[in-house]
């Protein structure tokens, strides 16, 4: 997460990352950790013709474009929910400091009534 020149988070991924995961759905196969958590195919099953392979290239991009979407959506809420959070932090300091004020106004006026 980073921050804009507004002070608003958004999400940014590793291009690395981005990278991994496009070659190993392209490919069929599966990241090293995956097979080790014991997910994904052992092999790949390679597609019988260039029309097969067409195919699974373009649902896989399809996949890929419905993930980013959900990525992105997801970032949004996130960051939504940061800057919430650092709203209610503001508010909360300012509830406080006029919580002090009303305890030094509450103190004067009983200073007055014991003296009356």
């Amino acid at each position: 997460m980073t921050r804009n020149a507004v002070g608003r988070f958004r999400r940014t991924v590793s291009p690395l990352i981005g990278a991994i995961c496009c070659i190993s759905l392209v490919t069929g196969l599966t990241p090293a950790s995956a097979h080790a958590a014991g997910f994904g195919a052992p092999e790949a099953k390679l597609p019988r013709t260039s029309d097969d392979k067409q195919r699974e290239v373009n649902a896989i991009l399809d996949e890929l474009d419905r993930l980013a979407e959900a990525m992105d959506n997801l970032a949004e809420d996130y960051a939504g929910a940061v800057n919430d959070g650092l709203e209610l932090d503001k508010e909360i300091a300012a509830t406080e400091d006029r919580i002090k004020a009303k305890e030094v106004e509450l103190g004067t006026m009983q200073a007055q009534l014991q003296s009356v």
